[in-house]
């Protein structure tokens, strides 16, 4: 048989027991809130940005050839076509016919990607119009 001070004793275990679980809860709520914060910092302290941007025009440039700002269009006047490929004028580049990073233009214009875009950085991509365009 139990006398009241086992009850008691019991109880009091099982309370210790039930505040002390609600504790962990809570901190465990905090813990995880925290570390939201935290992420949510760093995910605006580090700009994110894989996207590429529109053409004046409206079409988008390609993912390979522009990181949002290293692509623009440029007068057609600064495109000469030579013998050995495409030279751009502004930053005295050839970029030869058969080269991979020569894309058609959908809207007839000459767009030129340069890391960065600068006028002296590395020729990522050139849009040239078609042909006949």
């Amino acid at each position: 048989m139990i006398d009241l001070n086992s009850w008691t004793d019991l109880l009091a275990g099982n309370l210790e027991r039930q505040v002390l679980f609600e504790c962990i809860i809570v901190m465990e709520t905090m813990f995880m809130n925290i570390s939201k914060l935290i992420l949510a910092g760093a995910m605006m302290t580090f700009p994110v940005s894989v996207a590429a941007h529109d053409a004046p025009a409206g079409w988008q440039y390609d993912l390979n050839c522009c990181s949002g700002m290293d692509c623009r269009q440029i007068s057609s006047g600064d495109l000469m076509e030579r013998s050995d490929g495409y030279f751009i004028t502004i930053g005295h580049v050839t970029v030869p016919y058969d080269d991979k990073r020569i894309k058609d233009s959908p809207d007839g214009n000459v767009h030129w990607c340069t890391v960065n875009g600068r006028d002296d950085g590395k020729t990522i991509c050139l849009y040239v119009p078609p042909r006949g365009y």
